[in-house]
């Protein structure tokens, strides 16, 4: 019988979400404590495998998707990674399953989030993405004919890479982050290249000379600016020298 009630005592000692198992699907949303704050969001579902996917929206910044990678929950640890920015985000999910208080790292610069499970009324509406361009012809071969390329101020906090149309722009980013992003490749796949590879940063605003989107051999969309055959400013040239060659 004392058997009985320390067993009962113990059950009724647990948080709900460990006796009815912690179900992190729905939306979650939360400012970035980047600059004056970026208002994201974050869509969790179930994968068609049962595991866990994820997509996530920076809404101050055009609100375009962007996929997340891995997506797992253990016991109370949610953790994304996002290959297509660099980035990452671990939270720990509250003992309600109702918010969670985690981070937001992108390249070594870790940036507070913390997340509040919302209902479809309470949700920050996510803004339309910008029309597709139109693809380029197949014969084009996309080079910059106006390329800004300037060396990112000393301690920069977080890097990104956008892509809105026919726009393309980077901030902090360094060769590794760029040849990650056209590839679709992870870092560590990256292999024999000198140390400026990762520590040389730099901010990029290039325009393409053909109109349109097109599609690297990995899928991904480009506007024709994100295409790494395209031409660079000579005050960079050693960044085309002997690229190393991924693994």
């Amino acid at each position: 019988m004392k058997k009985l009630i320390l067993w009962v005592i113990a059950l009724v000692s647990l948080p709900v979400g460990t006796l009815l198992g912690q179900d992190i699907t729905g939306t979650w949303q939360g400012t970035l404590q980047f600059g004056a704050g970026l208002r994201t969001v974050i869509k969790v579902s179930k994968a068609d495998d049962g595991g866990l996917k994820a997509v996530m929206f920076s809404i101050d910044q055009g609100g375009q998707s962007i996929p997340a990678g891995a997506v797992t929950l253990q016991s109370s640890v949610f953790k994304m990674s996002i290959p297509g920015i660099g980035g990452a985000y671990e939270g720990k999910l509250s003992a309600d399953g109702a918010s969670m208080a985690g981070t937001f790292t992108q390249g070594d610069k870790p940036m507070p989030l913390n997340l509040k499970r919302v209902t479809a009324d309470e949700a920050w509406p996510i803004p339309e993405p910008p029309a597709r361009p139109k693809p380029m012809a197949a014969d084009a071969n996309p080079v910059f004919e106006v390329a800004t390329i300037k060396p990112s101020k000393p301690d920069t906090p977080g890097k990104g890479i956008r892509v809105i149309g026919r726009q393309f722009s980077t901030l902090n980013t360094s060769l590794s982050d760029l040849m990650v992003f056209t590839y679709g490749i992870h870092a560590r796949q990256i292999a024999g290249g000198p140390a400026w590879l990762e520590s040389d940063r730099y901010d990029l605003q290039p325009s393409p000379t053909a109109r349109g989107s097109r599609t690297t051999s990995n899928g991904r969309s480009c506007c024709g600016s994100c295409w790494p055959t395209a031409s660079i400013s000579p005050s960079i040239a050693r960044i085309k020298s002997s690229p190393p060659t991924p693994s």
